[in-house]
């Protein structure tokens, strides 16, 4: 046998509530993501298999077919004359024996902190349900601040570095959790026990202000609003504190998040901090025409079971994505939605 399965969790139905403030003519960008049929989610335990730094596993078996186990079709990564290079081309490298399994939790994207937020944690949380001993595979782009006090936070301690480049590596007892979910997609109750679990690490402040908070992205190039000074004026008048989260920790984000009542910003990762919100909160996100996908954070305010806003701006290029274009933001339409959502937390 290849390997063996246990299911954590069961297949699923999500219902999202569509946005607060949709327009008549937007429901059909939006209904094609208000049902989420969610797979079952396994963690799978392999012996004696190879892994790529990408987190790639694969057997050489006959037939040949065989040899990627645990990947489905759509999100393999390389073919098998791929692995015959690998094979005959990269270093290969056998991790010591060890009484504990290891784990891999990481794919090719998560050394981003959506992905690693949003992919990679809720992964471990789902090992964590069946196993209580384990040693982490990380790779050596994962060590930035915010993976690993992620991992401290919810209870890794160490881990195994293991290097990017041209080498794969044979593991003796290999645990990967489901990686069946695509991108954009959540499972809830996962998203809700990585909220609870990662809020528990803020200190707790009684009766603190309720903060809104705007996501600026001054250290990112691309994906920028054009008329800027226009639209922080607007959210300045709002009494919106203009956040750069990629200056502050893990966990200053956290501390600050746990007090706001309002996330706003332009499609991006900032806006993954709606995590550590406390359910029932606000998001709006500036954003281009959807057109049914890159609709990450409209379904991620769902799982988390925030009240998600939208506003739809015009691309500097016609025709190119929120994650190709700058955007042109309406500053009275920003102004009627933020009065909007202000009223309703005053009511």
């Amino acid at each position: 046998m290849l390997y063996f399965s246990e299911i954590v969790l069961d297949e699923q139905i999500f219902d999202r509530a569509l946005p607060v403030n949709l327009k008549s003519d937007h429901f059909l960008h939006f209904s094609g993501n208000n049902t989420y049929y969610c797979p079952r989610l396994y963690v799978y335990t392999a012996n004696n298999i190879f892994l790529l730094p990408d987190s790639t596993v694969f057997k050489w078996v006959k037939p040949l077919s065989l040899s990627f186990p645990l990947y489905k079709k759509r999100i393999r990564l390389h073919s098998i004359k791929g692995i015959f290079d690998i094979r005959r081309k990269w270093q290969r490298v056998n991790l010591a024996p060890s009484p504990y399994p290891y784990l891999v939790i990481h794919d090719q994207w998560t050394s981003n902190y959506y992905h690693w937020v949003t992919q990679a944690l809720p992964r471990l949380l789902l090992a964590m349900k069946t196993l209580s001993e384990f040693m982490l595979l990380l790779p050596a782009d994962h060590l930035k601040e915010f993976h690993t006090s992620s991992l401290k936070m919810l209870g890794v301690h160490d881990w195994v570095s293991i290097d990017v480049g041209p080498i794969f590596y044979k593991v003796p007892r290999l645990i990967y959790p489901s990686h069946d979910i695509q991108i954009g997609d959540y499972n809830d109750i996962l998203m809700r026990d990585l909220s609870t679990k990662l809020r528990k690490t803020a200190a707790k402040k009684e009766n603190a202000k309720r903060k809104y908070v705007f996501s600026h992205r001054a250290m990112r190039k691309g994906r920028n609003i054009v008329n800027e000074h226009e639209v922080l004026s607007v959210f300045i008048s709002w009494n919106f504190m203009i956040v750069d989260f990629e200056k502050l920790s893990l966990q200053q984000q956290i501390e600050l998040m746990s007090h706001t009542v309002i996330l706003a910003g332009i499609h991006g990762a900032g806006l993954t901090n709606m995590l550590f919100m406390e359910s029932g909160s606000y998001v709006l996100e500036l954003t281009s025409r959807l057109k049914g996908d890159q609709y990450y954070y409209y379904t991620l305010s769902n799982a988390l079971q925030h009240k998600y806003y939208y506003q739809w701006c015009k691309p500097d290029v016609p025709d190119k994505t929120i994650q190709e274009a700058n955007i042109i933001v309406d500053t009275n339409e920003l102004n009627m939605i933020i009065k909007q959502i202000v009223d309703l937390i005053n009511a």
